[in-house]
Formats: structure tokens, C-alpha cells, sequence
């Protein structure tokens, strides 16, 4: 699972509007992670 610091940088990106970054955090660290 994605740690709450993950998810704070996710929120944040988001929140930024970095979609790139977002997008590349999400796919890498969340939905790959077992």
C-alpha cells in the first residue's frame, strides 16, 4: 500500500495541477505497488 507521505505528494501534485507528476507517482507507487 502507498504510505501517507505518497499520498500527501499525490494530493499535492494534484492540488498543483502537475498533472505529469501525478500521473507518473500514481502509476508507479500506487497502482504497481502489491
Amino acid at each position: 500500500m502507498a504510505s501517507a507521505e505518497q499520498i500527501k505528494a499525490l494530493l499535492k501534485s494534484y492540488v498543483d495541477g502537475n498533472d505529469d507528476h501525478f500521473l507518473r507517482i500514481g502509476k508507479t507507487e500506487i497502482l504497481e505497488d502489491p
